[in-house]
């Protein structure tokens, strides 16, 4: 079986609020309201159809306004960047440690036509620097425990009017 493409048979186009979810090859009609996000699924997280990375795309719909700098820790595809970018933010970083995000995040961005406003850096919390603060929006859509273990560093890098959005988070860490 032909592996790279055999997804193109059972991957289907969907709506979360406003955004519409298509792969690449979609040829129906959107609606007029629609704001297509361009996406193939790859081979690192974020398709949009987990229920934690559709949460955090319903917030940001209620949340943004546009002219935000954001940070997305843990992009992965960049499914969330990118959803950013086309709801006005003037400046999206992401970044995961998985070696294979890099190429995804950059396809993803050209494709929707925003990676001027995108930038992408590979590694953990180690790879932001002192510039990387005061951030309107913090997105993260990691593990409780990553968030949990690093949580003073992304408080440090919100604006003071900004706002922080996580999902995953296992109600066995509520208390956290």
């Amino acid at each position: 079986e032909d592996w790279e493409n055999s997804w193109k048979r059972s991957w289907k186009a969907f709506r979360c609020g406003d955004f519409a979810v298509v792969p690449r090859h979609f040829q129906g009609e959107l609606r007029s309201t629609d704001i297509p996000l361009r996406l193939d699924p790859g081979g690192v997280f974020g398709t949009g159809r987990h229920a934690t990375t559709r949460t955090i795309l319903l917030v940001m719909q209620g949340r943004m306004q546009g002219g935000e700098r954001v940070l997305d820790a843990g992009t992965g595809t960049g499914i969330l960047a990118c959803a950013a970018a086309l709801l006005g933010a003037s400046d999206v970083l992401g970044f995961d440690i998985d070696a294979g995000a890099a190429s995804h995040y950059a396809e993803l961005m050209d494709e929707n036509g925003v990676f001027a406003r995108c930038r992408y850096r590979e590694g953990g919390f180690e790879v932001l620097g002192p510039d990387d603060a005061a951030f309107d929006v913090i997105i993260a859509n990691i593990y409780a425990d990553i968030i949990i273990d690093n949580i003073g560093d992304l408080v440090s890098r919100l604006a003071p009017s900004g706002w922080f959005a996580f999902s995953g988070c296992h109600r066995a860490h509520a208390e956290d």
